[in-house]
């Protein structure tokens, strides 16, 4: 099983293995972001019975929003065992091997490829900013396949733009590598993705706080940081301050 501390309660999964709640990061104004709204995962495809029960009445989840290309759902699905009363929002990223991937040099490669989701996958991006405005006053979970990089562009975005530290931001990205064991396990027995963990560079599958640390700071030169990306590449300002209104604590939460 796999432990998954929200709220001081551990969350036992069995094949969810990058579940985390985003709550107590700090945000804005010394304040933090509020705890059972934001999650971010692996993806659900696996998730047992018992995994789904937990979820829906540990978690309390009622939104899925699911960054996985077409051909990654077309080859691994979605979960039948949870139910429609969760609304699942799909809004695909490519994840395989990309021209970032192939042209960077060693040690910049995901720094590159999460550069090209910003250039190449916009319209996914903002699509998936945006429905998580509009649902997360209701716990809601992102994820992707691993729930690292296209999962982490999108959480990224949402948490620089609500003020949390670049440096928190990085250190929740890095959680991640306690799980690449398991999931890289996963991944090499998939038949959708076994192909790309024996092609590309293995730096891929790392996940060190420096490269969203590196990225988000190519994001500050390139673009004038996450919330000028946001709003330039067509995310209302409605939006914004509804991520805000509702992740942030307010002031008498934080006392």
């Amino acid at each position: 099983m796999n432990d998954n501390f929200s709220e001081g309660v551990a969350y036992r999964f069995e094949a969810l293995h990058n579940f985390r709640d985003l709550g107590g990061l700090r945000a804005a104004d010394g304040k933090n972001i509020r705890r059972g709204l934001l999650f971010r995962s692996d993806s659900f495809h696996e998730a047992s019975a018992a995994d789904v029960r937990l979820l829906l009445h540990g978690v309390g989840l009622t939104c899925i929003i699911d960054l996985r290309a077409e051909r990654e759902v077309a080859g691994e699905g979605t979960n039948p065992l949870i139910p429609s009363t969760v609304s699942r929002r799909h809004f695909p990223i490519d994840g395989g091997a990309g021209g970032a991937i192939e042209s960077a040099p060693p040690g910049g490669v995901l720094v590159a490829r999460y550069l090209e989701y910003l250039r190449d996958h916009a319209p996914s991006l903002i699509g998936a900013v945006r429905a998580i405005a509009e649902v997360v006053p209701a716990p809601t979970a992102v994820h992707c396949r691993v729930g690292k990089d296209r999962t982490g562009v999108v959480i990224a975005l949402i948490l620089a733009s609500v003020g949390v530290a670049m440096e928190d931001i990085a250190a929740d990205y890095a959680l991640t590598a306690g799980a690449m064991v398991k999931i890289l396990a996963r991944l090499r027995a998939s038949s959708t993705y076994a192909a790309n963990v024996g092609l590309l560079p293995a730096e891929v599958y790392g996940c060190e706080a420096g490269t969203m640390v590196s990225f988000l700071r190519e994001l500050e030169q390139q673009h004038g940081g996450a919330t000028m990306w946001l709003l330039d590449n067509g995310l209302p300002e409605s939006s914004l301050a509804a991520l805000r209104a509702h992740l942030i604590e307010s002031t008498e939460e934080a006392a």
